[in-house]
C-alpha cells in the first residue's frame, strides 16, 4: 500500500502554524497512512512550541536556512512514496489528502500541482482566483514544458520523482520549478497535472493588501531567482494571456461592469509585479 508523507517547513510562522496544522488533522482521512513531518528551519518565535502541541507529526530541524534546505531534511527522513508538501501559512481543504491519494491513483502521474482558494466571496479575490486557475488550465494543458512551474505550497510528487532527479537544489527561489523542469527533460508533459480541487487557503492572501503585496514579491523573484537571473522558462506571450483573461471570464460569467472591473484588477495586480521586479533590478544594480 501506498504512504503519503507530507513536509511541511517552518520559520517564524507562529500566526499561522497553528491553523494549518488543525487543518491538516481535520482532514478526510485517506484510505492510505500518512506521516506529517514538520522542519524548524532556525524559528526565533513561539512557532515551534505551537508545532510540538501536535505530537502526531514529527518535529525535525535543519540549521542550513531556506525552506529547500528544510524540505531536503524531511524528504531523508520520509517514509511515504508520496512526497506532499504545503507550508504553514498555508490551510488544506479538508479533502486535501485523499485528492492527492485519487489523483496518484494513476500510474500515469508522477507529479500534481493544486489551486488556492479565495476566502469567502470577495469580490476582488475571487476574480484573482479565477485568472490564476485559468492560467493555471492553460499551462498543465499544454504541452510545453518551458511553461510548466512547481508550487511547493501545494504540490505532490511521488519520491521516485526525487531518487531519478535528486533532491531540490538549495537556492532561495524557484527549485520547485527547477525540478518539475528537470523531470519534464526525461518525461511527457501528461505526467504532470494541475487539479483545481487539490485546494489550499493561503493565509497572506486573504486580503486584497495581501493578494498585492504577494504579487510584488512575486515580481521581485522574477528577477532574483537565486541572485542569478537565471531564466526558469518562459512566461505566457500576449495572446497566450488573452485566451486566459478570457477564459476567466467566461468561467465567472461576467458581465460589460464585471469585465472592466476584472480588467482594473488585473492592469492593479501587473502594477504591483512591476514594481517589484523595478525594484529588485535597482538593487541588482547597486
Amino acid at each position: 500500500m501506498s504512504f503519503i508523507s507530507v513536509i511541511i517547513p517552518f520559520y517564524n510562522v507562529e500566526t499561522y502554524i497553528g491553523a494549518c496544522l488543525e487543518g491538516l488533522y481535520k482532514q478526510i482521512a485517506p484510505s492510505m497512512p500518512y506521516e506529517i513531518i514538520l522542519i524548524d528551519n532556525n524559528s526565533t518565535d513561539t512557532s515551534a512550541s505551537i508545532a510540538s502541541r501536535f505530537p502526531q507529526a514529527t518535529l525535525l530541524s535543519e540549521p542550513r536556512q531556506g525552506a529547500y534546505a528544510a524540505r531536503n531534511r524531511g524528504l531523508k527522513a520520509a517514509k511515504g512514496d508520496i512526497i506532499a508538501f504545503t507550508d504553514p501559512d498555508c490551510v488544506p481543504a479538508e479533502d486535501w489528502l485523499t485528492t492527492i491519494e485519487t489523483t496518484m491513483a494513476s500510474t500515469d502521474v508522477d507529479i500534481v500541482v493544486g489551486s488556492h482558494s479565495a476566502p469567502g466571496t470577495y469580490r476582488a479575490l475571487t476574480l484573482f482566483a479565477a485568472h490564476r486557475e485559468a492560467r493555471n488550465e492553460y499551462i498543465f494543458t499544454s504541452s510545453d514544458p518551458m511553461l510548466y512551474y512547481g508550487l511547493c505550497n501545494n504540490m505532490a510528487i511521488r519520491k521516485s520523482v526525487f531518487e531519478s532527479s535528486g533532491y531540490f537544489e538549495e537556492n532561495l527561489r524557484g527549485s520547485d520549478t527547477r525540478l518539475v523542469r528537470k523531470y519534464l527533460d526525461s518525461h511527457h508533459c501528461d505526467s504532470v497535472r494541475y487539479v483545481e480541487r487539490l485546494s489550499v487557503r493561503h493565509k497572506e492572501t486573504e486580503s486584497l493588501r495581501g493578494q498585492l503585496h504577494k504579487l510584488y514579491v512575486h515580481g521581485d523573484n522574477a528577477m532574483n531567482v537565486n541572485n542569478t537571473g537565471d531564466q526558469l522558462g518562459r512566461d505566457l506571450n500576449r495572446v497566450e494571456r488573452n485566451k486566459v483573461i478570457w477564459a476567466a471570464v467566461e468561467k465567472k460569467a461576467l458581465g460589460p461592469f464585471g469585465i472592466v472591473y476584472f480588467f482594473l484588477l488585473l492592469l492593479l495586480g501587473r502594477v504591483f509585479w512591476t514594481a517589484g521586479a523595478m525594484s529588485r533590478r535597482l538593487k541588482n544594480r547597486e
